[in-house]
């Protein structure tokens, strides 16, 4: 019966092309020769061949005949191993070998097929590296145990139930060394926080989820001159009827993010969200701000409130402490301006001077 086993993966991710890996040759003394062909020679032997599962490796040609002449209209199967989807591999009952001992062609259920891009030894090797970064949802295909560890051998006494969806914080990734070169292979588990593992075979990625929230550390600015609708969900299509006012500013301890378009708004605390088109993110910022207009060095420059109204001017070559930093939208885009805040709410273009540190 033929072993099977399966792996997503392309070698061109690791620079390793499928060339690179030359088939082990098997020599005549290993076994009884049985027969002949036109300078070849066919020997009994069993094993096993591997190859990755990319590119032309996929459709390897096979003949009648060992000597590689009448081609058929068959391919090689797909054969995959160890529940991976990167490498098959293929159960082999002959080999035929050139006059210099090397091995020409092996001969699988489907018939005689070139040594060319086979191996006989698995080119690849695992370990598994863990916690990685990443956020999202997961939903449980069905009750899932709970572990206390990264690699899954400490069970606890909890079970999700099927149909439940988890927002996770890391990974556990299964990684693949292919002549030396690491990458990741496979996903093995999911971190619900602290040491809460479940198994990636018990969830599925929560397509459904398009947003999660992330830890955000600082505020924003209301910079809609139309204000900035307040919603109850993260996809931010129930309006609670609320508008907050232009130049407000609010603590938001999460961004919201979506998995194909980054950042798209922000959490203001409980249920209560913003879109990210309304506002412009603030953050702490600690540093020493000199004033210098680069086209006119000795002028001063305005000072801004948070609705950008000039409040007054600094002089040039004046040092001001900062205290936080804002990337404004500009014109309700994606272009922004930065702004430093030099004390309360009075504000100051960066490009109008320079900073150090405090």
């Amino acid at each position: 019966m033929k072993k099977t086993i399966g792996l997503l993966f392309s070698a061109a991710v690791f620079g390793v092309g499928l060339a690179t890996i030359a088939p082990t040759a098997v020599h005549a003394a290993d076994a009884t020769p049985t027969a002949a062909a036109a300078k070849v020679t066919v020997i009994d032997k069993k094993g096993t061949t591997y190859r990755f599962a990319s590119g032309e490796a996929s459709s390897l040609a096979v003949y009648e005949d060992a000597a590689l002449t009448k081609k058929t209209d068959k391919v090689l199967a797909s054969t995959v191993v160890n529940g991976r989807d990167w490498v098959w591999q293929n159960e082999y009952d002959q080999v035929t070998t050139n006059a210099q001992g090397t091995v020409t062609a092996y001969h699988f259920a489907e018939g005689w097929v070139a040594a060319a891009g086979l191996d006989t030894t698995d080119p690849t090797r695992y370990k598994v590296d863990t916690d990685q970064t990443g956020n999202g949802v997961v939903s449980s295909a069905k009750a899932s145990i709970v572990y206390a560890d990264a690699q899954l051998t400490k069970a606890t006494e909890k079970t999700l139930p099927v149909g439940s969806r988890w927002r996770y914080y890391s990974t556990n990734e299964a990684l693949v060394q292919i002549n030396g070169e690491w990458g990741v292979a496979d996903r093995v588990a999911y971190n619900l926080g602290g040491n809460q593992w479940i198994s990636k075979q018990d969830f599925l990625a929560d397509a459904s989820a398009e947003f999660y929230p992330t830890t955000n550390i600082g505020e924003v600015l209301v910079t809609n001159p139309n204000g900035a609708k307040l919603y109850s969900d993260l996809a931010r299509t129930k309006f609670t009827g609320r508008t907050l006012s232009f130049g407000s500013r609010w603590q938001a301890p999460d961004s919201i993010m979506s998995n194909t378009d980054g950042t798209v708004g922000w959490g203001l605390g409980g249920l209560q969200y913003v879109n990210k088109t309304d506002v412009s993110p603030v953050y702490r910022f600690d540093a020493v701000f000199t004033v210098r207009y680069k086209a006119h060095p000795t002028w001063g420059i305005a000072v801004y409130n948070s609705k950008l109204q000039v409040t007054k001017t600094i002089p040039a070559n004046s040092r001001w402490r900062v205290f936080k930093q804002l990337q404004r939208r500009v014109n309700e885009t994606n272009t922004t301006q930065e702004y430093y805040n030099i004390g309360g709410d009075q504000w100051v273009r960066s490009d109008y001077g320079t900073v150090a540190p405090k």
